[in-house]
């Protein structure tokens, strides 16, 4: 690799959230990862003018032409179809292109395969796991060229609370906090119904903050907006004991954590869940479920897990109206429980805080994801360092 006055630049066709929180927004030394033109935004915007949506084929693909002014490509979910080095850092399986015919899902499994393509970077075990089951299934004569692209590399979280950083006491009540666009998919409606189960049994020395835009009609709950309604009257009945804001910046949640004592994410549906990596961050242990990502991030030495019906790959059981039912009605129930074991036993709260903070340090290090994935760019580039 020549000499080179400034950073070696890493294209990639967005910088959005995941970009950003997965590799583009790591403490790289000798790289900088900038957005770079790519040619299928053209068809993107043409079949958005036509049919007024954006295929997923187009929008988890690019191309440049390798004409772009870089070394090589990071995406997240796309491919290449150039001839430069490549990574993709990927949520759950590759090729990301919606509901395709085998013979589109075969050519995106051949990009992946060709010498070009030098990782392909999962989020999770679980998600590795989806995606060595998906190849073997659709494409076992590329398996053996794709394979052993398959790595796992857990997004990096910085640690944010402060030394000797103070929680207000728990005498003062415990404040849970719950994170999510997605409200109904990420458990919402079951931790209202379990928290005005349990007002109604006499507990009510908590608080509950809930950061959600409140959508519904997701593919998870299919909820709708009588959902919504449902929920909006539960929260009035709580009163004061439920704040809810509606939008709050990154700092903003990460603030409230820190205000915080549990952090809450029981989903039926999740490709791996930022969120519970922030709360520990903050010093909040987690109530989760144990479906896809949950058990590689936490389990009840560092916070409180929920089995819940699932498939081999970590899905939930909720394709039927009637499985949906007996997820949420076991969710609402376990909820109870879990969240009034906290309330008559509070002391639990700081040893698990304790090992969640230090399994961040330990496991989600930027300073150490940053060296792990230049190691990467390094090696696709021939470069040995001194």
């Amino acid at each position: 690799m020549p000499d080179r006055t400034g950073p070696i630049i890493v294209g990639t066709n967005a910088l959005g959230y995941p970009e950003v929180r997965n590799f583009a927004g790591l403490p790289l030394e000798r790289y900088a990862v900038r957005k770079r033109t790519d040619v299928h935004r053209v068809f993107t915007w043409l079949a958005h003018r036509a049919t007024g949506r954006i295929p997923d084929r187009h929008l988890n693909s690019f191309r440049d032409l390798d004409l772009s002014s870089c070394a090589l490509y990071h995406f997240f979910n796309a491919l290449s179809y150039g001839r430069k080095p490549w990574f993709t850092t990927f949520e759950t399986r590759l090729p990301r292109w919606g509901h395709v015919p085998d013979a589109t899902v075969r050519r995106g499994m051949e990009l992946m395969s060709r010498p070009a393509c030098q990782r392909l970077i999962a989020l999770s075990e679980r998600t590795a796991a989806i995606q060595r089951a998906y190849v073997t299934e659709k494409v076992p004569d590329l398996a053996d060229a794709l394979l052993p692209k398959i790595m796992v590399m857990h997004p990096p979280q910085r640690v944010v609370m402060p030394p000797g950083h103070a929680k207000p006491p728990i005498g003062q009540g415990v404040v849970f906090t719950f994170v999510g666009a997605h409200f109904f998919r990420k458990g919402g409606m079951e931790i209202l119904q379990a928290f005005e189960a349990l007002h109604q049994r006499g507990l009510r020395d908590w608080k509950l903050n809930i950061v959600s835009a409140m959508e519904t009609g997701d593919h998870a709950t299919h909820s709708t907006e009588e959902d919504r309604n449902k929920a909006m009257a539960v929260i009035s009945r709580l009163g004061d004991h439920v704040t809810l804001h509606r939008g709050l910046t990154n700092q903003g949640v990460l603030d409230l954590f820190l205000r915080s004592h549990v952090g809450l994410l029981p989903t039926w549906a999740e490709t791996y869940g930022y969120a519970v990596l922030e709360a520990q961050a903050c010093g909040c242990p987690v109530v989760t479920t144990d479906i896809r990502a949950m058990p590689e991030i936490n389990d009840d030495t560092q916070g409180w897990v929920i089995p819940v019906a699932q498939d081999d790959l970590g899905f939930a059981r909720i394709r039927t109206v009637e499985a949906r039912k007996v997820f949420s009605k076991h969710l609402d129930d376990a909820l109870v429980e879990v969240i009034g074991g906290i309330l008559l036993s509070p002391g639990s709260i700081a040893p698990k805080a304790a090992r969640a903070l230090a399994r961040i340090t330990a496991m989600h290090d930027p300073q150490a994801s940053a060296r792990r994935l230049e190691a990467l760019y390094d090696e696709a580039l021939g470069y040995r360092r001194p």
